[in-house]
């Protein structure tokens, strides 16, 4: 029996992943296979039910099977059964739902002994009468969000028939699939399509996404049958919807998107898409999100310090991306949207983090935002031989607020003046003129006046900052 085997070590493969391109497989191994072994309780353990022949209910080697427990499906106050049939000469499992009043859900289709069924009753056609959703799931997997099973009931007449959902079916088993196109429109972001359905959305890769695990060489230009791994029922002012999960790019992502159904016409198609950072969550989530955006190298510049040279990068540690559309309309809100908490980060030629600063501190917000890459542009205001550069955020339609810093030869940086504000607006990084030695200038229209007004900034040896020259 193969639960023997199975309840005492559990083969795991880490850090694979396979894509699919065009009709072709690239598959990309970077570690060995190993064995784990676990002990486990007999009674317990998930894979006992994976060669058992018989009553799920009665299945009380796996710690499963009280799910299964006096469960009504259809809702008429009578208990209905699941059977299970093993057959070893196909190594696949067969289904059959035994309700209570004699109606029988017999599936025709074997599946594989690690998938888990699951079952949901809800009423996703607005006929009065519960359909039965029914999913494998592969919760053993080490890829559990690249597979899945699903196939919906409805009851016509006296009996109950497979649904055709908006979906690829496979022809072996009950695996449902939709053909994404991922398109790479620069360095970090990712177009995702659904060119049957119109549906569209650019997704932020981050720096270590990008390059190390090759998200810009993979997804360039290639398309998936990704498949619903996973669903639930969403509750719409009192209209039950399924909602089908599908997980985008490869295993290690964080990035899912969900395919709200409805039924219209006697067809089930999709209502809408819901993007999501949190694809296990255990609420049902009905609204479409952000993307979430973690150690996002916004921009980055070399600068000379002494003898050194480092690259400077601002990172977004922990942010949102949108579209305008998509971000309450304020100032700095822009076509596109990079918001969130920021750091700079020193780095020497070999890459080696050198020093990190969170910046939003030296600012008057709770995070900043930007439209996407720029220059950091530096010069060396106090001349001391080390850079100095500035980094800006909106202050409104024609002025940016503006924090300077400097680079010092240890490779530290250090602030060496803020609250600058500068007729410059969108520009995230400027060079300010000067008229002398160890002092800049920048420019502010005043509305009231009507003209504009120039502030200059003078160096302060003993505070080691600019500060504003008395007029």
């Amino acid at each position: 029996m193969r639960s023997l085997f199975y309840k005492y070590a559990m083969p795991v493969m880490t850090a694979a992943f396979i894509l699919t391109s065009c009709g072709n497989k690239m598959q990309a191994e970077t570690a060995a296979k190993t064995e784990v072994t676990t002990e486990y309780e007999e009674e317990t353990y998930p894979l006992f039910n994976y060669d058992y022949t018989g009553y799920q209910d009665e299945c009380t080697g796996w710690g499963e099977y009280t799910k299964f427990v006096g469960q009504d499906y259809d809702n008429d106050g009578k208990a209905d059964r699941v059977f299970k049939e093993y057959r070893e000469d196909e190594d696949v499992n067969y289904y059959r739902i035994e309700f209570g009043n004699g109606d029988i859900i017999d599936m025709d289709k074997g599946v594989a002994g690690t998938a888990f069924m699951d079952i949901k009753a809800a009423d996703i056609n607005s006929d009065s009468q519960n359909e039965i959703i029914i999913s494998f799931l592969y919760g053993t997997s080490t890829d559990m969000r690249g597979f899945g099973e699903l196939a919906v009931y409805e009851k016509h007449g006296d009996k109950y028939e497979r649904a055709v959902l908006p979906f690829q079916e496979s022809e072996q088993g009950y695996s449902q699939s939709i053909s994404v196109k991922y398109t790479a429109v620069r360095d970090g972001l990712i177009k995702v399509s659904v060119p049957n359905n119109g549906y569209e959305t650019l997704v932020p890769v981050n720096d270590y996404d990008w390059n190390t695990l090759s998200y810009g060489k993979y997804f360039e230009d290639t398309s998936a049958d990704v498949v619903i791994w996973d669903n639930y029922v969403l509750d719409n002012e009192g209209r039950a919807q399924l909602v089908c999960k599908l997980h985008l790019f490869d295993k290690w992502s964080s990035c899912g998107l969900f395919a709200v159904l409805s039924y219209e016409d006697g067809n089930y198609i999709i209502d809408r898409w819901i993007r999501t950072n949190e694809e296990f969550s255990e609420d049902a989530i009905s609204e479409d999100s952000l993307w979430a955006l973690q150690d996002y190298l916004l921009c980055s510049s070399i600068m000379e310090a002494g003898e050194k040279t480092y690259c400077i990068g601002l990172w977004l540690e922990d942010g949102l991306y949108g579209s305008m559309e998509e971000f309450a309309p304020s100032v700095g809100v822009y076509e596109e949207n990079f918001a969130g908490q920021y750091y700079l980060m020193v780095t020497d030629a070999e890459g080696n983090m050198i020093s990190k600063r969170e910046i939003v501190q030296d600012f008057d917000t709770d995070r900043l935002n930007y439209s996407g890459e720029f220059e950091i542009i530096h010069k060396d205001y106090n001349q001391d031989g080390c850079p100095d550069f500035t980094i800006g955020m909106a202050g409104s339609s024609s002025i940016n607020i503006y924090a300077m810093y400097t680079l010092l030869e240890d490779g530290k940086i250090e602030l060496i003046g803020r609250d600058i504000q500068n007729n410059s607006p969108c520009d995230f990084s400027v060079a300010f003129e000067s008229d002398s030695d160890k002092e800049f200038y920048a420019t502010f229209w005043n509305n009231a006046t009507g003209e504009e007004e120039k502030y200059t900034y003078e160096w302060s040896d003993e505070q080691q900052l600019f500060l504003e020259k008395d007029k």
